[in-house]
């Protein structure tokens, strides 16, 4: 049952409910999906990849079927997300382009990153594999020197 139809039911709004018509609208398909994400690029002026389009299509459809997956929504929301970064990095290009004059102007281009993160930093997602050396600058406590009640014996 959905939230709206939730809310129809509940007091004060009991009668609601059969006043309404619930209409329910079919996800779309994959390659539906993939064809408005480029649609979304291309209208907003990025160019975009066919293999970062497809890592678009695959995770807009493992939310499909899901309750409040709202289709095209969902794409808009992933293009806003992945438009901030996009636009930094070609403002930064842009800046370089005014300054040395390279050979071509730069695109605004949505990357895999933009859209799936960066790659996670080994040695702070998995502190267990630090090499040695960076436990070097650390100092071992020992009970004594902390005055937390747990430590001291009794």
């Amino acid at each position: 049952m959905s939230a709206s139809t939730r809310c129809c039911k509940s007091q004060p709004f009991a009668g609601m409910h059969d006043r309404f018509r619930t209409m329910k609208f079919d996800d779309f398909t994959e390659l539906e999906l993939e064809h408005i994400w480029k649609k979304v690029c291309h209208d907003k002026g990025y160019k975009v990849d066919d293999r970062v389009s497809a890592v678009v299509r695959r995770r807009l459809s493992k939310q499909r079927g899901r309750e409040g997956f709202g289709n095209a929504r969902a794409v808009r929301l992933l293009f806003e997300k992945v438009q901030k970064p996009a636009e930094q990095r070609w403002s930064a290009a842009d800046e370089q382009y005014k300054l040395h004059k390279g050979p071509k102007e730069p695109e605004l281009e949505i990357i895999i990153t933009d859209v799936i993160g960066e790659k996670p930093d080994r040695l702070t997602t998995h502190p267990e594999v630090m090499p040695p050396t960076a436990y070097s600058s650390f100092v071992p406590l020992s009970c004594e020197s902390l005055s937390h009640s747990s430590c001291r014996s009794t």
